[in-house]
């Protein structure tokens, strides 16, 4: 009798178990579908019908690296003359997936394409400084990334040329109040 007893424990957990099995692996290939599914409407400039479709591939796996990119991409498509500084501001949602994404993806092609976007972000928004970190961050990601890399180096020459123009605008405005001394002792 004890034996039987064993016997429908193990064959009951072991259902248990192919079951859970069986729910995990649906739910995998829901999420690839949805993935799927946002992909094409993406692909057809369909932004909000494939936001929803990553949406459902993140309700399947809240962890999905690849839906969180997708949904934010498909956000940052979907932004465009929005306020920054709304709340209702898909890009802000979008800025908080990527940066999500760019710390703590496993996938390296997921967490570099993330950091070569925020990086973009912050340069549209004049945060150069933050903008280097970030492509620094997908070439420390992937250091063949030619784009990331011709990105920042032209950024750097930008920010090298606005410190040599700021330093020009302080020696012009020294050489002004020079002249303007000089007017004024010459005066008396």
């Amino acid at each position: 009798m004890k034996r039987i007893f064993t016997a429908i424990i193990l064959t009951a957990s072991i259902v248990g178990y192919v079951h859970a099995a069986d729910n995990s692996d649906s739910s995998t290939r829901k999420e690839r579908n949805y993935i799927r599914e946002g992909n094409s409407l993406y692909d057809e400039k369909r932004f909000a019908d494939a936001e929803v479709a990553y949406r459902k591939a993140l309700e399947e796996n809240a962890m999905s690296e690849t839906a969180m990119y997708n949904l934010a991409a498909a956000l940052i498509r979907q932004s465009g003359n929005a306020d920054p500084n709304s709340d209702n501001n898909p890009m802000s949602e979008a800025q908080s997936l990527l940066q999500g994404v760019a710390q703590s993806a496993q996938d390296i092609s997921i967490a570099e394409k993330a950091f070569y976007n925020l990086g973009n972000m912050a340069f549209n928004q004049q945060q150069y400084d933050q903008a280097i970190n970030m492509y620094k961050g997908a070439l420390r990601k992937n250091p063949d990334n030619d784009k990331a890399r011709e990105v920042f180096v032209l950024l750097l020459l930008l920010v090298l040329i606005l410190i040599l123009v700021f330093i020009l605008v302080l020696i012009l405005i020294l050489l002004l109040i020079l002249i303007l001394v000089l007017i004024l002792l010459l005066k008396w």
